[in-house]
């Protein structure tokens, strides 16, 4: 008998039996490598989750094990920008990238036509895997680096200081645009496709990350003399709706919260760029050149909403259903509606997209233009927008 011992410290060894018929042992010894690859895997893994997202074990969990490949949804955008850089360049005579520094694109993108996202959701519907409830974790297969993780909480099913905790934020957010200047504050949604709140996009944390604030260039000063004492109960407010948010974080992933807040508190007085609650409605990450520094995750929580009153919109059937893709990984996230997802993921690292089902939205027993999501992001700058002198 032979005796090799396994991968894992500390567990018994298996054997082979020379017994056994040549081929027998080669397909036995075969599946006992392969087990091993796989018990090393599951360590990688587990040590990945316990020291960059949480040391809290998840009781029930789904795990996708994601393939990174790039893919274009939408060739023919990109195509179209790459022909602008390269007129930019040939008129100045200046390459463009090194201009602009590392930046992923100097032109921006124009939004995708109706025939186009078609065309994309089919191939997603197709093609994508898909997670639209429960637990979810998302693992590079090949690094067994986490590259995001969700929780879609169940509007009716919330626990009730749950729901009074997202009514309470939703309701402060909303009650901070009387305080926006006009011009900014009526535009509701980031585009009318997507129908996301912008609100969010204009308020920001204070350095020392305890209240949110509405950013300094879209204070209405006029509105704050006329409604001083407003002010003063909405600034006392955003104490509690911090900490709301902090909480949802640490519940959610105790050791990505810790690291984040330390790295926005340590460079509150560096950053060039305002950190806001704004939430990435996508980002296009080329494969040979990811930021593969130890940066914070970004954390994310999308809760429908009626944009008349900042309310939760619960109790509605909406055809309005975006998904969050990740194209490069052949996943995607549905936003189903009475549903709060709540996620981290690596969006500077992994390009992601937010696309809709329909062209067009509709929600039984709430007006459609009434319906909206908002989308709050907890995100620290990059090394890039932090100053060096």
């Amino acid at each position: 008998m032979v005796s090799t011992t396994g991968s894992v410290e500390g567990e018994p060894p298996f054997e082979l039996d020379e017994s056994l018929p040549g081929n027998k042992r080669k397909r036995r010894r075969n599946r006992n490598n392969n087990a091993k690859k796989d018990r090393k895997k599951t360590a990688t893994r587990d040590l990945e989750f316990e020291t960059t997202i949480s040391n809290i074990p998840v009781l029930s969990s789904t795990n996708v094990f994601a393939k990174l490949k790039k893919l274009d949804l939408f060739p023919e955008i990109s195509k179209e920008v790459n022909e602008k850089q390269l007129s930019m360049v040939e008129e100045s005579g200046t390459d463009v990238n090194q201009q602009a520094g590392k930046q992923l694109s100097v032109i921006g993108p124009r939004d995708p036509t109706e025939e186009e996202t078609t065309t994309a959701r089919k191939y997603i519907q197709d093609n994508f895997i898909t997670r639209s409830h429960g637990h979810v974790k998302v693992f590079n297969s090949k690094t067994s680096e986490i590259i995001s993780m969700v929780e879609f909480l169940q509007i009716p099913h919330l626990e009730s200081q749950q729901k009074e905790d997202f009514e309470f934020v939703c309701e402060f957010i909303h009650s901070c645009k009387q305080f926006i200047i006009p011009h900014y504050g009526t535009c509701n949604t980031i585009d009318d496709q997507n129908g996301f709140d912008n609100v969010t996009s204009m308020i920001g944390w204070s350095q020392d990350t305890t209240q949110l604030v509405i950013l300094e260039k879209y204070l209405n000063k006029e509105a704050i003399e006329e409604h001083s004492q407003t002010y003063q109960e909405l600034k006392i407010s955003s104490t509690k709706a911090a900490k709301i948010l902090w909480d949802f974080y640490t519940t959610f992933a105790n050791v990505a919260c810790e690291n984040t807040r330390k790295e926005m508190i340590d460079n509150a007085s560096l950053t060039t760029a305002s950190t806001s609650l704004s939430f990435p409605m996508s980002t296009d990450v080329d494969t040979e050149e990811r930021i593969n520094d130890l940066l914070p995750l970004t954390f994310a929580m999308i809760i429908p909403i009626i944009k008349s009153t900042g309310k939760i919109a619960s109790e509605v059937d909406s055809l309005d259903i975006p998904q969050l893709v990740f194209p490069d990984l052949n996943l995607t996230f549905t936003l189903q509606p009475n549903t709060v997802p709540i996620l981290i993921l690596r969006d500077r690292q992994y390009s992601h997209r937010l696309i809709n089902s329909s062209s067009s939205s509709s929600t039984a027993g709430l007006g459609a233009d009434d319906f909206s999501r908002l989308a709050i992001c907890i995100r620290p700058p990059l090394p890039s927008q932090l100053l060096t002198n």
